[in-house]
């Protein structure tokens, strides 16, 4: 009796026509996208698989808007993040030590953070500064990322900073 509930259970999800959406309207995109295009939840199923198994090219190409998909806004704040501390990566960390200056609220802007609340971002960055930045040769891409970590330990800044969340 178990396994016919479980069979019927099975084959009303696979028949089911409804389309399985992220929460940003998408239903697919990559490799599998184009060989599986019926709108379905065993389509969406097996693109999922196809491009899983195509894995990391395809995972990296759709991640970063290749592969005709959009990025996604965070991957487009990171992005804009990374590239903001690569071009200014020496003004921003000596920045980050004071605990104030211009490329430091512009930083904070790339990383979703209102202006109300600069001087806590200013704050906890330079509390944090040995932990962000240990050493001499940091990459951009590790300060952002350790900078999103502490932002999580501040709750006005986790709550505040759209960008705060990695």
């Amino acid at each position: 009796m178990i396994r016919f509930g479980a069979a019927v259970a099975a084959l009303a999800l696979f028949t089911t026509t409804q389309t399985a959406r992220a929460a940003d309207g998408s239903s697919g995109c990559g490799p599998g996208w184009y060989i599986f295009k019926d709108v379905s939840l065993v389509s969406s199923s097996l693109r999922g698989t196809t491009n899983g198994i195509l894995f990391p090219v395809t995972t990296i190409g759709m991640t970063f808007g290749t592969s005709n998909c959009s990025a996604h806004k965070i991957v487009d704040n990171q992005g804009e993040s990374v590239k903001f501390a690569t071009l200014a990566y020496h003004d921003l960390v000596v920045q980050m030590a004071q605990g104030k200056g211009e490329h430091l609220a512009a930083f904070a802007n790339t990383l979703g953070c209102p202006w109300q609340t600069q001087l806590e971002f200013n704050r906890t960055l330079q509390t944090s500064f040995q932990r962000i930045v240990p050493t001499d040769a940091v990459a951009p891409e590790a300060i952002v990322d350790q900078v999103r970590v502490e932002l999580q330990t501040q709750p006005l800044l986790a709550r505040a900073c759209s960008g705060a969340v990695g």
